[in-house]
């Protein structure tokens, strides 16, 4: 009974003694399952469904990628863990394609083509040329001309150099020139050859005159003040309200007033008609009359009209 109980034993521990020898088996490498993809809505980012058997690998924090201009829907990125990353240079054990980064496309460069450039030529030195210097010559001194202008039909051009102006009168009106004594006002009388001032007999005549200006205005203010002064001076008699008329081509405007009145020379009434007009050239105030029998009216009205139209000042 002994011995067979000895012999169990050592039969036991032979056995255990060979099991104890024999070499583990190694484990078999895991495999891989196919990464997960899916394909959303464009607008919209599910999560990726796993598979039935899962993956040893770790998913990571998933990126998503823009849809490009070709493409509708955004894909997944699924990052491998440590023991599966690998370079992006260089692709992995798994046989996985490396994405490629912006930083790892080399940027082209341009290479600059020299132009030929033509070997330069001689070019002649430019020569000094002096300029011929003119001969000395006496030069007249300028007179005193009007500046042109054609007067219409019946009128002739007039200058009065003292006065300093040239104008349009009526031909063969008589001219006479004067000046006030011990003042500087000078003027100039234009007067039909059939007036006659002291019967008032085919009376009409056009008088200009200039001196200082005696107001100290300017502007509107002496228009102004000398649109008062006619209305003081013919009241009643005035044919509307004081116009404004250009002067010839000063640029300047003249403040006129037309009137018809009657009026005694000698023993005799007589029905007048007639034009004042004052306006400012420089610091000179010009006064200007036409007047005469009122059945005189046009050829009156056409001397007005082509003194202020012809009007030039002189030229030095």
């Amino acid at each position: 009974m002994r011995k067979s109980t000895e012999r169990t034993l050592v039969l036991l521990w032979a056995a255990l003694v060979m099991g104890c020898s024999q070499p583990t088996p190694a484990p078999s490498a895991p495999t891989r399952t196919p990464k997960p993809t899916f394909t959303p809505a464009l607008g919209t980012h599910a999560p990726p469904t796993r598979s039935a058997t899962p993956d040893v690998a770790t998913l990571a924090t998933a990126t998503t990628v823009p849809p490009t201009a070709t493409d509708s829907s955004a894909t997944v990125q699924v990052l491998p863990t440590d023991t599966q990353a690998a370079s992006p240079s260089t692709p992995s054990a798994a046989g996985q394609t490396p994405t490629v980064r912006a930083s790892d496309t080399a940027v082209p460069t341009a290479t600059l083509v020299p132009s030929e450039t033509p070997p330069p030529t001689d070019t002649p030195a430019p020569t000094a040329t002096p300029n011929p210097t003119p001969a000395a010559t006496n030069t007249p001194a300028p007179t005193a001309t009007a500046t042109p202008y054609l007067c219409p039909a019946g009128f002739e051009l007039y200058a009065h150099q003292p006065m300093g102006f040239a104008t349009c009168r009526p031909a063969g009106w008589r001219v006479t020139e004067g000046q006030d004594p011990g003042t500087s006002v000078k003027w100039v009388d234009f007067e039909s050859p059939a007036s006659d001032r002291n019967t008032g007999a085919g009376l009409r005549y056009v008088m200009a005159s200039v001196g200082p200006n005696g107001t100290g205005l300017s502007g509107e203010d002496f228009i102004s003040r000398m649109g008062a002064n006619l209305i003081n001076t013919h009241g009643e008699t005035l044919s509307g309200w004081p116009t404004s008329v250009r002067v010839g081509n000063t640029g300047v405007i003249a403040i006129v007033g037309n009137y018809d009145k009657v009026i005694r020379l000698v023993t005799e009434y007589y029905e007048m008609t007639g034009w004042d007009a004052h306006f400012l050239l420089g610091e000179q105030h010009w006064f200007i009359t036409v007047v005469g029998r009122a059945e005189h009216r046009g050829e009156l009205q056409a001397a007005h009209d082509q003194f202020f139209a012809g009007f030039r000042l002189l030229s030095p």
